[in-house]
């Protein structure tokens, strides 16, 4: 049982306090590298963070899906994942219902892919989506754990799953690979391991998973998918871990509750792995999938995160004040107004916000590092949340599995509308899912690339 508490609750709010101004900086900085056991280092000054990117978004979007009154195949309830198909058209993956949905190059709905449900096919919670060689569709649902294969016309060609977890106890995040292979990572603690042990960060564990090539092409048979080999260990979510017991020893409860400005585990696929982050630092690396994975790559920004000021706090508290107050009119009792203050009294604020609030890569595997505009709440789920600035990087191999970006390199930072987050991005133009301003619900836009 998972109990919240009001502090994690607020979590909730959709709270925004304005983005920063546009970068005025139009030389990039380079990076001292360094190679330390195979893994190249890239340091960049805190210069970069003020380098505006010569490429920026077109002010419009060129196509937008969604409506708040129409046909159910435009209404977006959680749009977890998205690629660009060959022709122009988009694939999208919603939560509920659960299904992918494929749409032309202008927006109209061409068909469904998959159902609710359990059997070939079907999903119950599609997470993560990527584009084959060939125009095909893959999809991984993280509740059956189980991987799908689809023709460009929806057929379903393969399946396996993941049905044995070895050393995990649990799966945190998949990374999904163009080639089909996965990256996950989980914990192997189980409740005894992260139980009383206050504000803490649970180690996780990055594996390869290991499957027939031919499960991927379509022409393999019933093979499950296994866990493989480690390629590394990062920390999880920053929390506070308690559990109850009864007077026989037997677990009842287990509290777990956290701040949005405590560490978080970023991640998101690359062609040729997985990059992942936190909030120690504005950093990203990249582990690199295969039997001979491991972690390949490090980016590296000096500087901290913005600086906590009462101004900023006062700001902060009143607008979820406000939007608390929105969300529940009448039904805000004084009792609860009172329990939501005491929570943001007794907040122990850090002397820096996150350096970083995300992590993003491109068709390429370029990198984007999402730069905070505190608190920066979750959008449709923890993994998306609204990151209107992203440091961005170019230079990378072009998607070549396992092929090292050899030449990374620093564009500069780049601005997304309000309320949103990059599901896609390639050399034409980046695919969004956006919270609407006024409605409060989710469209997903297409925005051209234009010089900045």
């Amino acid at each position: 049982m998972r109990n919240l508490s009001p502090g994690l609750l607020l979590l909730l709010a959709f709270v925004s306090v304005g983005c920063d101004a546009p970068a005025v900086a139009t030389s990039a900085p380079e990076p001292t590298v360094a190679d330390s056991a195979g893994v190249q280092i890239l340091r960049f000054p805190a210069s970069a963070l003020e380098v505006s990117a010569p490429r920026q978004l077109a002010p419009d979007p060129a196509v937008r899906i969604g409506v708040v009154e129409g046909p159910a195949e435009y209404q977006w309830t959680r749009p977890m994942a998205a690629v660009r198909l060959p022709d122009g058209g988009f694939a999208v993956a919603e939560g509920t219902p659960a299904e992918i949905r494929v749409f032309d190059a202008g927006g109209t709905f061409v068909r469904r892919i998959g159902r609710p449900g359990e059997g070939p096919g079907e999903f119950r919670s599609p997470q993560a989506l990527a584009r084959g060689p060939d125009g095909s569709i893959l999809a991984w649902d993280a509740r059956t754990r189980r991987r799908s294969h689809f023709a460009a016309d929806g057929t379903l060609l393969a399946e396996a799953t993941l049905q044995d977890l070895g050393s995990l106890r649990s799966i945190s995040r998949a990374a999904l690979l163009p080639d089909g292979r996965l990256v996950v990572i989980g914990g192997t603690g189980g409740p005894d391991a992260v139980a009383n042990r206050g504000q803490a960060r649970e180690p996780l564990e990055i594996r390869a998973i290991a499957s027939p090539a031919a499960d991927v092409s379509g022409a393999g048979g019933p093979e499950s998918l296994r866990i493989g080999p480690l390629l590394g260990m990062i920390a999880g979510d920053e929390e506070v871990v308690s559990m109850e017991r009864n007077a026989s020893g037997n677990v009842v409860s287990i509290m777990i509750s956290g701040q949005w400005y405590w560490g978080k585990l970023f991640t998101w696929a690359s062609p040729g792995g997985v990059w992942a982050a936190d909030r120690v630092g504005v950093e990203a690396r990249h582990y690199r999938a295969g039997a001979d994975g491991g972690l390949d790559r490090v980016i590296r920004v000096d500087g901290a995160g913005p600086r906590v000021t009462r101004a900023l706090t006062d700001s902060v508290e009143a607008l979820e004040v406000g939007r608390w107050e929105r969300q529940m009119g009448d039904e805000l009792t004084p009792e609860i107004r009172t329990m939501i203050r005491d929570d943001m009294a007794g907040r122990d604020y850090p002397e820096t916000f996150p350096a970083m609030d995300a992590v993003f890569a491109d068709a390429r595997g370029n990198p984007w590092i999402g730069l905070p505009n505190p608190p920066s709440p979750w959008l449709v789920s923890p993994v998306v949340r609204e990151v209107p600035r992203w440091l961005v990087f170019g230079g990378a191999a072009g998607g070549s599995p396992g092929e090292p970006a050899a030449g990374l390199h620093l564009l500069g930072v780049i601005h997304l509308p309000p309320g949103s987050h990059p599901l896609w991005a390639d050399d034409e133009g980046v695919l969004l899912v956006r919270i609407d301003p006024d409605l409060g619900v989710p469209y997903i836009e297409w925005y051209a690339w234009v010089d900045g």
